[in-house]
């Protein structure tokens, strides 16, 4: 729905598909936050949407990737989903704005990070 709301909004200076995957990106993003929203409201207040995850049952490396995202920002969480989804540094960096050294930069702090993260134990 966001992408067809977006479409006159479309620059054909960026490929197709980087401008879909930055809508998906946002969508995504705007999402979890109203999903954060509503775990702090109230239970009378909920409309008593479930999410899928909490359904489903994950293997342990999906759910210790799923720890180690969680310790990110929604920025480096971002880069890394791209990262995992095999993007290009400069596909990502169109996608976030950014350009492709600070996309590379942000994923070996990552990789820093989670050599760090798994050698405490993934806590």
């Amino acid at each position: 729905m966001q992408l067809w709301r977006g479409l006159p909004h479309y620059d054909s200076r960026a490929k197709l598909s980087t401008w879909c995957y930055r809508i998906a990106l946002n969508t995504a993003i705007s999402w979890r936050r109203d999903a954060q929203r509503l775990k702090r409201m109230p239970p009378e207040h909920r409309h008593g949407t479930e999410t899928l995850v909490g359904q489903q049952h994950f293997s342990d490396e999906v759910a210790l990737l799923e720890r180690f995202l969680a310790t990110l920002s929604e920025v480096d969480r971002a880069i890394l989903l791209m990262y995992l989804e095999d993007l290009t540094s400069e596909e990502s960096a169109e996608a976030m704005g950014m350009s492709a050294g600070a996309i590379r930069t942000r994923l070996s702090r990552i990789r820093g990070q989670l050599r760090n993260w798994e050698a405490s134990d993934g806590t």
